[in-house]
């Protein structure tokens, strides 16, 4: 469905709309305009229908869902953390380094 699950979009997804319940709760109009929103355009109405239809027919029970959303949450802020760490590490000024032969 995604080309990464990476991508501003599929963050954006699963932050908001983790469980395919939730998804299937907000219907097809409202995530359409939030995956819209999110990708600059870039999906269009029959991606929705598709991640729709496979929130459908995916499966999962109650207790189980809870331990995978819990598991999706943090995996998720350790993507942001470590996102965050990245942009950090690129804007620093590692003069020291124009010292370095190799």
């Amino acid at each position: 469905m995604f080309s990464s699950i990476f991508t501003k979009t599929s963050i954006a997804i699963l932050n908001e709309v983790p469980r395919p319940s939730d998804m299937l709760g907000m219907g097809e109009e409202k995530l359409y305009e939030f995956m819209k929103k999110t990708s600059r355009n870039h999906y269009s109405p029959e991606k929705t229908r598709k991640l729709l239809e496979m929130a459908k027919d995916s499966i999962s029970p109650d207790f189980i869902e809870e331990a995978l959303l819990f598991e999706v949450k943090s995996l998720l802020n350790l993507i942001e953390y470590m996102e965050s760490q990245i942009k950090e590490v690129e804007t620093q000024d590692f003069g020291c380094l124009g010292n370095v032969e190799g």
